[in-house]
């Protein structure tokens, strides 16, 4: 599962450093077990960057490029079966519950409520 999150979170970052990873690990070897992994499922490609040969960058291949795809969608339908159910009052009091929550984490800058 972390592969295909990997390629979700890469998909608009064509070309990215290793160290520009989007959700990179907490460990470099984390991370370069992770890539390889994804090389050989053949999502990504690595390349010498052409301004900085001591770089490599990171590309989605087509097969990469679908199981973002896939994960986007597969997102978008637990989103919709999991609050689908919500009307718009419920739907902007989770919302606002997770603003909170990630205001918490610091994983956001979002300052204000939703709604």
């Amino acid at each position: 599962m972390g592969r295909e999150k990997s390629c979700r979170s890469c998909a608009g970052e064509d070309g990215i450093g290793q160290k520009s990873w989007p959700n990179g690990c907490k460990y470099a070897a984390s991370l370069s077990e992770l890539l390889d992994k994804m090389q050989k499922s053949g999502w990504i490609q690595r390349r010498v960057n052409e301004k900085d040969r001591r770089k490599i960058n990171i590309f989605l291949t087509e097969d990469g490029l679908g199981i973002s795809q896939q994960m986007i969608e597969a997102r978008r339908d637990m989103v919709n079966t999991v609050f689908g159910v919500l009307n718009a009052q419920g739907a902007r009091t989770v919302g606002n519950t997770f603003v909170q929550i990630d205001l918490g984490t610091g994983k956001t800058k979002r300052r204000r409520a939703i709604g």
